[in-house]
C-alpha cells in the first residue's frame, strides 16, 4: 500500500489553514494558499462541488481530484468538519 500523501486543515472555502503532513516530495504545498491553486484544471468543478456538498450536507465521501504536478497524482478527499 502506498501511503504517500498529505494532510491539510482547510476552511469551508478551501483556504489552507495548516499543513499537517506532506510526503509528496515533488509537490511543495507551502507554495499554495488554497486548494484551487493546487489542482488540475479538469478537477476545478469537482472540487467546487465537493466544497458545496460539505457546506450543505456536513459530510461527503468518494471524491478524487488530481493535483498539478509533472505526473498525475490523484488526491482522495476525506473531509472532517470542525464544527
Amino acid at each position: 500500500m502506498d501511503d504517500t500523501g498529505f494532510a491539510l486543515i482547510c476552511d469551508k472555502k478551501g483556504n489552507i489553514e495548516k499543513i499537517i503532513r506532506n510526503d509528496i516530495n515533488k509537490f511543495p504545498i507551502e507554495n499554495h494558499h488554497n486548494l484551487l491553486s493546487m489542482i488540475d484544471e479538469g478537477s476545478v468543478e469537482k472540487l467546487l462541488n465537493f466544497l458545496k456538498e460539505i457546506k450543505d450536507e456536513k459530510s461527503s465521501i468518494g471524491w478524487e481530484i488530481n493535483i498539478n504536478t509533472e505526473d498525475i497524482i490523484p488526491l482522495y478527499l476525506i473531509p472532517l468538519n470542525k464544527e
